[in-house]
């Protein structure tokens, strides 16, 4: 009878945690990190206020699966624009290599079709022609030029007042002319910053009304005749 009680106590404690309370770990369950797959490439864009990117911080679940962050410090201009990347170099490095290797074995088929090539590089120019973003305007109050961001007004009639309206975000100036004009509108498919002009006759002013694409913020420089614009 005691051997009997001896084996059975002797079993329970071979088979007993040092730890009853402590959580039952499976070593075969997979953990938080490998369920997830690897960061490869992640495209976005800033909001329309955005001029500066200060800094960016990291969000991340360690080993011991806690949350943690790291923060860097950036401090350059943005475009909301334009679209950004967050990319994985060392993958981003293989695909690049490997379209080199695919243009190298291209280069050595240009040979055969450098006709071809020409007439396409051809159009290509010209598809880049017809979306210049390059506007011009005449009537018989002003002139009007737009290079990207720089609007350049060229007018003898005095300017009586500038404002800035919201939705849809526009810019509005009021001259003061003698001269009869007629209503007009202007659309500008290629421009980054605008999206049209409007022309309007009022019973003593005449109003050139810019349409944005989003929130600006300008500059303003009257030489004489010329007020030169840079939207920001």
């Amino acid at each position: 009878m005691k051997k009997i009680f001896f084996l059975i106590m002797l079993n329970i404690f071979l088979l007993a945690r040092e730890n009853p309370f402590s959580p039952i770990i499976f070593l075969n369950k997979p953990s938080m990190i490998e369920n997830k797959q690897f960061l490869n490439e992640i495209n976005f864009s800033f909001p329309q206020d955005a001029r500066i990117l200060k800094s960016i911080t990291f969000n991340y679940i360690d080993l011991n699966a806690n949350e943690r962050n790291f923060k860097i410090n950036i401090n350059e201009s943005v475009n909301f624009n334009e679209i950004y990347s967050l990319i994985n170099k060392n993958n981003y490095e293989k695909s690049r290599n490997i379209k080199q290797n695919k243009e190298n074995d291209k280069e050595l088929l240009q040979e055969k079709i450098i006709k071809d090539e020409d007439n396409l590089q051809q159009q290509t120019i010209q598809n880049k022609a017809d979306k210049q973003s390059d506007f011009t305007y005449m009537n018989n109050a002003m002139s009007l030029e737009i290079k990207d961001n720089i609007i350049t007004i060229n007018s003898y009639f005095k300017l009586l007042r500038r404002f800035m309206l919201k939705n849809p975000n526009r810019l509005v100036f009021d001259f003061q002319i003698t001269t009869t004009l007629k209503n007009d509108s202007k659309i500008l498919e290629n421009n980054l910053y605008l999206k049209k002009i409007d022309f309007g006759v009022h019973q003593d002013f005449y109003r050139v009304v810019f349409t944005l694409n989003g929130l600006y913020d300008y500059s303003l420089d009257i030489n004489k005749n010329i007020y030169k614009l840079e939207l920001k």
